[in-house]
């Protein structure tokens, strides 16, 4: 299986619901546009209920697959990085959140990203220092709208309403 079962992690989240994001993960993001994550490999999670009968069947197939010698060319190895199994001992509610996975991690060039989560704050800071690397060529510069995760609904949909995202 080797590299097969390491991936690249998004969320998808509610607009009304990034409060949660930002409490759980950080307020910095970088976002993709879903088309961007399917081209290379990505879809959403399937979560699968822990102790349900479809959890039993792929554990059992991962267990019949999961010998020495094993065909790691199958493709069900391509389907397991998007299996989750959320439980109590996870102690994690994702009924508002949709995560999706890139399998084998994701490379990407600054023009691929729709936008920033950054703190309003340091927008301004930001923008400079990007745009000081593009100039000196000392790194990426990110020309993408820069949003606030925690600004209201009605501001961010403002903000996506004028970008091309």
């Amino acid at each position: 299986m080797g590299d097969t079962q390491k991936a690249a992690c998004f969320s998808e989240v509610p607009l009304d619901r990034l409060d949660r994001l930002v409490e759980r993960r950080s307020k910095y993001g970088v976002a993709f546009r879903q088309e961007f994550l399917t081209q290379r490999g990505g879809a959403r999670v399937w979560y699968v209920e822990n102790d349900g009968a479809v959890a039993q069947s792929i554990r059992e197939m991962v267990t019949a697959r999961a010998v020495p010698g094993m065909d790691v060319d199958d493709t069900f190895w391509k389907m397991t990085p998007f299996f989750d199994f959320p439980s109590e001992a996870y102690d994690y509610q994702f009924e508002w959140e949709r995560e999706w996975r890139v399998p084998g991690g994701l490379t990407f060039q600054p023009a691929d990203v729709a936008f920033l989560f950054i703190p309003e704050n340091l927008h301004s800071a930001a923008r400079a220092f990007f745009d000081d690397h593009e100039a000196e060529g000392t790194g990426p510069s990110y020309k993408c709208p820069y949003l606030d995760p925690l600004w209201p609904d009605e501001r961010l949909q403002a903000v996506f309403a004028g970008a091309e995202l």
